[in-house]
């Protein structure tokens, strides 16, 4: 019941295997992540009422796909930034795994994780992913990064 709740479309024609017999996403992001979620962005995005869910935290195990290269998708920073230097390669007709020795790959810098946590700020705002916010927006912005109190409210609308 658990995992039909997690995916987008929880009929029971949505099922483990996808055409052809491939693994499906919902079924990668359950051995991934613990959640049978259809998508492999960041978070959840609210699609005109429909809620399409993706990865809600970081996982042990990561996730890349060539498909992001080809622009059909994009994946969240949480699947390519696991918390272990393992990531699952997805191709159009294969699985690889990737890892490294240690964990410099996934290590962050102070500023990139400043950067990172602007992004979701970000976003939370700009949910249509447009790269721009109304001007009364940026309050909200500057709420989630906690730095209201140093910029004040002068000059905001």
């Amino acid at each position: 019941e658990q995992i039909a709740d997690d995916m987008d479309d929880p009929h029971p024609h949505c099922a483990f295997t996808a055409q052809f017999g491939h693994c499906s996403q919902e079924l990668m992001n359950l051995l991934m992540t613990g959640a049978a979620t259809s998508n492999v962005f960041d978070g959840v995005k609210d699609m005109g009422g429909l809620l399409m869910k993706g990865c809600l935290g970081r996982p042990h195990v990561g996730y890349l796909t060539q498909i992001e290269a080809l622009r059909y998708c994009s994946v969240g920073t949480y699947l390519k930034t696991p918390k272990k230097p393992i990531w699952i390669v997805g191709s159009s007709s294969h699985f690889t795994v990737l890892f490294a020795l240690d964990m410099a790959p996934i290590t962050e810098s102070n500023s990139d994780q400043i950067l990172e946590k602007c992004r979701r700020a970000f976003k939370v705002v700009d949910g249509d992913e447009n790269g721009f916010i109304q001007m009364t927006s940026l309050r909200d912005v500057l709420l989630l990064l906690d730095l209201m109190d140093k910029v004040g409210e002068a000059g905001l609308p």
